[in-house]
């Protein structure tokens, strides 16, 4: 079975020359009207699929970190496509990069009015610019990258200013963030 699971994720992501794995830590927040959200575990990198058209970004290490916390489980994505790469100087590449973000965060919460314990969602869906620099050298098989990122789109958030009886989740809002990604990878 993990044979088969591993020969599948291999076929997904197929390791080219100009392929490789990596990480990329993020500091960032994301802002809606009744919300700012930045993630509980900013000090853990997401696990990244990079090639030099597409970087994948999942957030394996949050999700398995927050299975351990007895009322929080979140889950996260990122996906960018390289629009435009350019030389800057023999071992610099500058890039434009136009991506998606999706989050999910599931909390345990007791309702104030009734006592009862409910699951509270943060969904969060955004579209993101990535404006960087990559150190790389043709010589070795790795490389380091810094990046801008800005973002807009949705987020579903829960209520904060409910009364008895309302809905305890907020109806879908226009939400932006921003943030800086940090990037090392292996081919």
């Amino acid at each position: 079975m993990k044979r088969t699971l591993l020969a599948s994720l291999f076929a997904l992501f197929p390791l080219t020359a100009n392929a490789g794995w990596g990480f990329t830590h993020h500091s960032n927040n994301v802002y809606s009207a009744k919300s700012q959200v930045s993630s509980p575990m900013d000090n853990v990198p997401t696990i990244d699929y990079w090639s030099p058209k597409l970087t994948l970004q999942f957030d394996v290490l949050e999700t398995i970190a927050s299975l351990s916390r007895e009322n929080t489980t979140n889950f996260g994505f990122n996906g960018y496509w390289t629009v435009h790469r350019g030389l800057v100087n023999q071992n610099v590449h500058g890039l434009l990069q136009l991506g998606v973000s999706v989050d999910m965060s599931q909390n345990k919460v007791v309702d104030p009015f009734d006592g009862e314990e409910e699951v509270i969602s943060n969904s969060w869906a955004l579209l993101q610019p990535r404006l960087g620099a990559e150190l790389k050298s043709k010589k070795t098989k790795y490389g380091f990258g810094m990046y801008v990122v800005s973002g807009i789109g949705f987020a579903r958030v829960p209520n904060l200013e409910r009364e008895d009886g309302d809905d305890a989740m907020s109806a879908t809002e226009l939400a932006v963030g921003t943030g800086l990604q940090i990037s090392a990878w292996v081919k």
